[in-house]
């Protein structure tokens, strides 16, 4: 263990097995030289997985991965899968096909979480406050609407940040009101 002895790494193996993820980073701590692993594991269960809270940082990295999604996919700076694959076409590749079906469960996961989340008559309110949030920039000459380019980036940003209002929202929702979002399972 070439880290024993050294107070963060003490701070760290004390941290994971006061974690409540404990049971999981036990074996991992009683191996040798898996204490390391134990640690970043317990950091990554506590921080990412914690359903109890959702901090800024918790909704700034489903934002960042939404923003990826949306940019990975589409952007006006022509790196993107649609661009990559319209500049093949018709020809396509073993790496685009896997690239396509990655994205596409990227999708279908953000998709899924949001319309579950907020439902389509979120989905409209949500889409509608951004429309108008836009409008007023526009419409204090802070944005010109020839500028086309501009305008595809901000929406890219803000179907973003819809898809991480969808995946935040049962943490809001219970920060806000008490209540938590459960879903029905039929056990017979």
């Amino acid at each position: 263990r070439p880290f024993q002895g050294r107070p963060l790494y003490e701070r760290a193996v004390a941290a994971a097995n006061a974690s409540p993820v404990a049971s999981i980073t036990e074996p991992l701590l009683a191996r040798g030289g898996s204490s390391i692993i134990a640690v970043y594991v317990a950091t990554w269960m506590d921080c990412c997985m914690a359903a109890e809270s959702l901090g800024i940082s918790g909704f700034g990295l489903r934002f960042v991965a939404a923003l990826a999604l949306v940019l990975l996919s589409f952007n006006p700076s022509g790196w993107s899968f649609y661009h990559w694959v319209a500049a093949a076409a018709p020809e396509i590749t073993p790496p685009m096909a896997l690239a396509a079906i990655a994205l596409l469960i990227g999708w279908v996961v953000f998709l899924r979480a949001t319309m579950r989340s907020l439902g389509v008559g979120g989905v409209l309110l949500a889409l509608a406050f951004f429309a108008v949030l836009v409008w007023v920039v526009v419409y204090y000459g802070w944005l010109s609407m020839q500028n086309t380019r501009a305008i595809t980036w901000i929406a890219l940003v803000v179907v973003a940040a819809v898809l991480s209002m969808g995946l935040s929202w049962s943490h809001i929702r219970r920060r806000l009101s008490g209540q938590a979002d459960v879903d029905q399972v039929d056990e017979r």
